[in-house]
């Protein structure tokens, strides 16, 4: 039976991962990159239209990833939502200090 996670935003500065593996970070404004062990990683940040806005980097291989965009203004759905389906997941890890290759897209 394959395992799933959900990540998403809440308020103005948590991230939350439930499912499989349940975390939930505080954040300090700036784009963070929260990767799982199946090899998924996702962007995720607060934007200026107070919405938490989730780009999707990379996905592991085998796995499954499903995105629901969050709504301008809408109080109860503010945050894009991203659900990973992989056959194994172990860890998630979060974090802001992100390098680059160059002419490597962000």
């Amino acid at each position: 039976m394959p395992a799933t996670v959900t990540l998403r935003g809440y308020s103005d500065d948590l991230i939350d991962v439930s499912g499989a593996i349940s975390e939930e970070w505080g954040t300090n404004d700036e784009p963070a990159v929260v990767a799982f062990s199946d090899g998924t990683a996702a962007r995720i940040e607060f934007d200026g239209d107070g919405v938490w806005r989730i780009a999707t980097l990379r996905v592991g291989p085998g796995s499954k990833v499903k995105h629901l965009p969050g709504v301008v203004g809408d109080d109860e759905n503010y945050s894009d939502v991203l659900t990973v389906e992989a056959a194994e997941l172990a860890w998630a890890v979060y974090g802001t200090d992100i390098a680059y290759a160059s002419g490597a897209p962000r």
